[in-house]
């Protein structure tokens, strides 16, 4: 019997939160203006980071998680840019 147990390969890696100040006290067409201005943003900023290799986005409602793998100053870099 051949047993080759499986090893789960762990990485690290580096976070960064975004969240919208005073977010629940703007009026819902406010709310839905302000969150499609992050996005747009975002999206803008990730093109010019095209060097990240494959960071996750995870929206959490008023706002981001964004998670990258590689280099540790990413997050920094990113949110300077933002």
């Amino acid at each position: 019997m051949n047993v080759n147990p499986t090893r789960n390969q762990l990485t690290t890696g580096y976070l960064l939160f975004m969240d919208i100040v005073a977010y629940s006290r703007l009026q819902s067409a406010k709310q839905v203006q302000v969150l499609k201005k992050l996005q747009d943003i975002v999206e803008d900023i990730n093109s010019m980071f095209h060097m990240i290799q494959n960071p996750i986005f995870i929206p959490t409602g008023d706002g981001f998680v964004i998670s990258f793998f590689d280099y540790p100053e990413n997050p920094l870099k990113y949110a300077i840019e933002v």
